[in-house]
């Protein structure tokens, strides 16, 4: 009679050593998200414009569509280091934010 040991799955770990956590990626998200609320209060006529017109919703959604599918889904397949990954957002978001 054979007995077997019983194998724990294993644990997740990261790939690398050097990879960063994966709320690097989140940096730029929160500063996009603190710069339009920063402008939403300061300048609340500019949030009652988006929803007034259908031009500047339909623009609002484009960007923010955009946001996520550069975020999700194209980043991720052409950038395998979050660091890099990290500071295009970055730049995406100054760009936006400015």
């Amino acid at each position: 009679m054979t007995t077997q040991t019983p194998t724990r799955p294993p644990t997740p770990t990261r790939t690398s050593r050097h990879e960063p956590p994966r709320w690097v990626e989140l940096l730029p998200v929160a500063l996009l998200g603190v710069a339009f609320a920063a402008k939403a209060i300061a300048n609340t006529n500019a949030v009652r414009d988006v929803f007034s017109g259908t031009q500047a919703f339909a623009v609002t959604l484009g960007i923010a569509v955009g946001w996520l599918f550069l975020w999700l889904v194209v980043l991720p397949r052409l950038v395998a280091n979050r660091w890099i990954r990290s500071g295009i957002l970055l730049v995406v978001s100054l760009v936006l934010i400015f």
